[in-house]
């Protein structure tokens, strides 16, 4: 039986446990970021939720909650319009302003 003995001294764990570290970073990185906070909304005059971020995100998506829509979140000092927090801002600032009303008459020259 043949047997490969590789003398393993304290620079070669180390290099070796760096290079897993990167390694786990990096594939970390390349995951998607879990929004674990809970959103309270302003809507029709009220305070609703907690909200999670899914939820925010259908409600976004079913008009409920706009970009001047009060949204707060644990850690602010104060209500905070939806356009104003980094989180939030993609979700609110893509979505088109609402339709013009069609129903009036134009002027015609």
């Amino acid at each position: 039986m043949f047997l490969w003995y590789y003398p393993m001294d304290g620079l070669y764990t180390y290099r070796m446990g760096t290079a897993m570290g990167r390694l786990l970073m990096d594939m970390k990185a390349q995951v998607p970021q879990q929004h674990s906070e809970v959103y309270y909304a302003v809507i029709d005059g009220e305070s609703k939720g907690p909200y999670s971020f899914d939820e925010l995100r259908g409600l976004v998506r079913d008009g409920k909650v706009g970009r001047d829509t009060f949204l707060w979140t644990q850690g602010m000092e104060r209500w905070q319009l939806a356009a104003e927090l980094a989180q939030v801002r993609p979700l609110v600032c893509v979505a088109p302003p609402p339709l013009p009303n069609t129903n009036e008459e134009t002027e015609t020259p």
